[in-house]
């Protein structure tokens, strides 16, 4: 991949520097050559990237709780009904959420999406690209691509971003945000923390009968 080297960035920044106003005097022949050389390989990088996808506009925002968006870690804990019951937790948050949201589903369209997946907690830590699964996205991404608004979760139809950051007690939550792709980056002011409404589940009288029988 192109890509400028330190010697370079020092050349492009002194170079930019002289363009601050009042302005500087005007440019050597040795400081001509440097910047007809900057220009050629910002060029090539130009066209280099000209078939990357960039962040469009968004599409559909949804916050997703923590107990319906676990990490991997938790994930592979899980047992097959608890997995069962995400997943309908999952469909019965989101659907009113597409309805509601215009062009949020795909109507059968094969293009590419960006998901932002920014988990919210009380212990933020940095994360790669890679980990909007392993950070709880795993099952709402998988729900967004069973109605519709994911194409799928590979390459041709997806790219994941992660983030996490700090929210305050209590709020712990998955922020789903769903972009377009574009040919040039639209401004974004970043994922922000919101209010959640959490998930509280009752005891089944299965469980009530053998935590009763425990504690007799």
């Amino acid at each position: 991949m192109i890509a400028l080297n330190r010697a370079e960035l020092r050349s492009l920044y002194a170079l930019c520097i002289r363009h601050r106003p009042p302005g500087g005097r005007p440019l050597d022949a040795s400081e001509l050559v440097a910047l007809e050389a900057l220009l050629d390989k910002l060029r090539e990088m130009i066209a280099a990237h000209v078939d990357v996808v960039e962040r469009g506009h968004k599409v559909l925002e949804w916050r997703v709780p923590a107990a319906i968006a676990p990490s991997m870690n938790s994930w592979g804990a899980m047992k097959t009904w608890q997995r069962a019951r995400a997943r309908t937790e999952l469909g019965d948050r989101l659907r009113p959420l597409i309805a509601a949201t215009p062009g949020a589903d795909l109507c059968g369209s094969t293009r590419m999406r960006i998901v932002r997946c920014t988990r919210f907690t009380l212990q933020p830590k940095l994360v790669d690209e890679a980990a909007a699964d392993s950070i709880g996205g795993k099952m709402p991404i998988d729900a967004l691509v069973r109605m519709g608004v994911l194409a799928g979760d590979d390459a041709r139809a997806l790219r994941r971003q992660a983030f996490v950051l700090p929210t305050k007690r209590g709020n712990a939550h998955l922020l789903v945000e769903v972009f377009e792709v574009a040919l040039e980056e639209v401004p974004d002011p970043g994922p922000k923390d919101g209010i959640v409404d959490q998930i509280t589940r009752t005891r089944g009288k299965f469980t009530r009968a053998i935590i009763d029988g425990e504690k007799a």
